[in-house]
């Protein structure tokens, strides 16, 4: 879609997100109901196996879309991600893996696998235009909810200690280090 596309649709820009005011461009219809928070709207759904790819292609994508140097302009991008979406099948293959959405938009995306003693969150995303929405939050309440019916003590991830969104964000949410490594930090919750 393009820039002036979306402008039509009534979109605000801002320079890392779009406002809260975007338009469905099937049906003219608000996406967030005005009346009710995000949270409110908000569903954690489990991913079909038909929905596989699609998954994984998000995936990709937002986290792509996160990155420091993007590869949109390169067309070496678009040969990454067929490699990429083939391996995160691999590597997902017994893991948990639910869509955030708003009606029928994906909004988020979250892995969980489970450990001994706890939940490890493999991947936690949300699409960029929705991020600092309280999204990927309700995404961590929704893993503490699970890992108590599961009977879990703790949950756990690992975060690149330059992503300081996301290191403000697990702090907020109670996350402690557990290990420090090279390039990351391994952070764990307890309940």
């Amino acid at each position: 879609m393009t820039l002036e596309r979306l402008r039509g649709n009534r979109v605000k820009f801002y320079p890392k997100r779009v406002h809260v005011q975007e338009w469905h461009s099937l049906t003219e219809k608000p996406i967030l109901n005005q009346a009710k928070t995000v949270n409110q709207q908000l569903k954690i759904r489990t991913v079909k196996r038909k929905e596989h790819f699609l998954f994984n292609l998000l995936c990709f994508l937002y986290f792509r879309r996160s990155a420091a140097h993007s590869l949109e302009t390169r067309p070496v991008g678009t040969l990454i991600t067929i490699p990429y979406v083939v391996f995160a099948e691999l590597y997902f293959f017994r893991s948990s893996r639910y869509f955030a959405t708003i009606g029928q938009r994906i909004v988020g995306l979250v892995v969980l696998q489970e450990n001994a003693e706890t939940i490890f969150i493999s991947v936690l995303a949300s699409h960029p235009f929705y991020r600092k929405m309280g999204i990927a939050s309700f995404i961590l309440d929704h893993a503490v909810v699970l890992a108590r019916k599961l009977g879990k003590t703790s949950l756990e991830l690992a975060v690149l200690k330059r992503n300081k969104p996301a290191l403000k964000l697990y702090s907020k949410f109670g996350f402690h280090l557990k290990e420090e490594k090279k390039q990351s930090y391994v952070l764990q919750y307890q309940f």
